[in-house]
């Protein structure tokens, strides 16, 4: 058993909860950005040789994007990891995002309701979001 499994190491969420380092997490995080198998438990590996106790999940994140630039040349699976942080700095909830994207479909000429708009429903009016 490696050193790392025989001694816990717990990191500090966003929220300030304390919980216990999962590297799976970290694996499945890679995939679903479009890892391979292997680039995810290479950057598995790199983690796992850095995190230590108190790390906020934030500093691994970090972590991870240098690791994933390091090992993807491309950095397509870098860029598709942050995704998700990238919508959310264009606005509260992504709204913005919505309006930004309404905009552009009306520009190829698309009609677009009003995003939150309310829609009749059988028994009560609906908000779109």
């Amino acid at each position: 058993m490696s050193e790392m499994r025989s001694k816990q190491i717990y990191i500090i969420k966003a929220s300030g909860q304390k919980v216990p380092f999962d590297s799976n997490k970290v694996e499945a995080t890679c995939l679903r950005a479009g890892a391979s198998k292997e680039l995810a438990k290479q950057v598995v590996k790199k983690i796992s040789q850095q995190v230590r106790n108190g790390m906020r999940t934030r500093e691994i994140y970090r972590v991870v994007l240098n690791a994933l630039a390091v090992e993807d040349e491309s950095h397509i699976i870098k860029h598709r990891y942050r995704l998700k942080e990238s919508i959310m700095l264009l606005g509260p909830a992504g709204f913005a995002f919505e309006i930004y994207v309404g905009k552009i479909l009306e520009n190829y000429g698309y009609y677009i309701e009003a995003t939150r708009s309310r829609v009749n429903g059988k028994c009560v009016k609906h908000l779109m979001r």
